[in-house]
């Protein structure tokens, strides 16, 4: 069976779903570190970014996953959310706005958990 909320592209696939809080999102990143995980928020969209280290000599480079989330930015409070990594799965909340937010140019990096 497939699941709905499964979106899937080319970096990795991730899970987006609508709670009464906000949005929660859920990517697998096996083998990577919270230190190695970059959230960063840019005109509305998310993105995410995870890179391990190689664990032998012949590997060209370490693991990679990517994912880019548009949301509705007038509709979330993105500079608010939380990002936790646990056993290789970066969870995140991002709240529902209360008012209207502007879209603003600012990029914001999210700290990791």
């Amino acid at each position: 069976m497939m699941n709905p909320f499964q979106i899937s592209g080319p970096g990795g696939a991730y899970e987006a779903k609508n709670i009464e809080e906000g949005m929660h999102v859920r990517m697998e990143m096996p083998g990577i570190d919270k230190e190695d995980v970059k959230v960063l928020i840019s005109y509305g969209t998310i993105i995410i970014k995870g890179e391990g280290k190689k664990e032998s000599t012949y590997e060209d480079s370490g693991r990679t996953y990517s994912a880019n989330i548009e949301i509705c930015s007038n509709s979330y409070e993105a500079q608010s959310m939380e990002a936790n990594m646990k056993n290789g799965v970066l969870r995140m909340l991002i709240p529902k706005s209360k008012t209207p937010q502007k879209v603003t140019g600012s990029n914001y990096e999210i700290k990791v958990k």
